[in-house]
């Protein structure tokens, strides 16, 4: 997918080392995140297979996120089907926060999903002090369906669940 200024294309292990140097070794982009910061290349090869593997199942897609004018990712964003509705999630290297990346690609996600694969509706999830991410969904189009307490571990926080806002667009004509 391509949009002004981003390439979206599917992951590719190849990927790894760009997105360990750019992103997932940071303790500052993963705080938020399900996952601790990557200590080694084989962890980040690794979580790029398993999505790999996932997108094959047909259980999800994930796409790198390149601006036009850079040759390397600076983030991903990865939509996890059931069904009808999918799920999804983002992470954008620190250095490129703030430009509006992120809402761009969702966007084009969206559009994707709503035409090439007929879901019904998406859904998301942010910490409840994860203000930026929470934008992003807004942004979108993305309603606050309210608190999910004690929903989600986001081990760079704490070793229990925390809170979350959840976020949902309906993708059926005439919905939200």
């Amino acid at each position: 997918m391509q949009t002004a200024r981003l390439e979206l294309r599917p992951l590719k292990i190849e990927d790894a080392r760009a997105v360990f140097d750019a992103y997932a070794t940071d303790p500052v982009v993963t705080k938020y995140l399900a996952w601790r910061p990557a200590t080694t290349l084989a962890e980040t090869q690794a979580a790029l297979a398993a999505r790999i593997a996932a997108a094959a199942a047909g259980k999800s897609s994930s796409w790198t996120i390149r601006k036009l004018d850079e040759p390397l990712p600076v983030g991903m964003i990865e939509l996890r089907i059931e069904r009808d509705v999918g799920n999804v999630g983002f992470v954008l290297a620190r250095s490129h926060w703030g430009a509006g990346i992120v809402p761009e690609a969702l966007a084009a996600v969206l559009e994707f999903a709503r035409s090439d694969l007929s879901l019904r509706r998406i859904w998301g999830v942010c910490d409840i002090d994860n203000r930026a991410s929470a934008r992003v969904f807004e942004k979108c189009g993305f309603r606050d369906a309210g608190l999910r307490p004690a929903a989600v571990i986001h081990p760079n926080l704490a070793d229990t669940p925390r809170d979350v806002r959840y976020f949902e667009i309906d993708l059926t004509p005439g919905e939200d």
